[in-house]
């Protein structure tokens, strides 16, 4: 019963992101990024100083002519899944920003190539499930 409702969790927040999304791409397509970058990152149209804000401003020109239509700010565990299931779902252009190195935050982990270990770069975390599917998914 238990796994019957943490399927079910899933799928409601899958379908909140999911009908998230298809709102805030039916903003006019003019409007759609503009008014958005301005309202979270107003330096990147002021011309912001700082180490970010090159990089930044390259962000908001690839949104604005870039044919994106998904922005994912941060390729942690949550970014990561969301970014993939737009792209494949529902066939959308999706910019991933991250400032790590790596994907899926602090879940993130490799192997040693010297000793061949299961390294957990931030600490030891715990991925609870019995699914071969769920695993198959998260391994990819």
């Amino acid at each position: 019963m238990a796994r019957f409702f943490g399927v079910l969790f899933a799928l409601a927040v899958l379908a909140i992101f999911i009908l998230g999304g298809a709102m805030f791409l039916s903003f006019p397509k003019e409007t759609k990024w503009g008014s958005v970058l301005e309202s979270l990152f107003p330096h990147l149209q002021a011309g912001g100083s700082g180490g970010a804000g090159s990089s930044s401003r390259r962000i908001a020109k690839e949104l604005r002519d870039g044919g994106y239509d998904v922005l994912v700010v941060g390729a942690g565990l949550s970014g990561a899944v969301l970014a993939e299931r737009h792209a494949k779902l529902l066939g959308h252009r999706v910019l991933v920003v991250e400032k790590r190195d790596h994907v899926a935050g602090n879940t993130y982990d490799y192997v040693d190539r010297e000793t061949g270990i299961l390294v957990n770069s931030y600490g030891i975390h715990l991925f609870h499930t019995n699914s071969d599917r769920v695993w198959d998914y998260v391994r990819h």
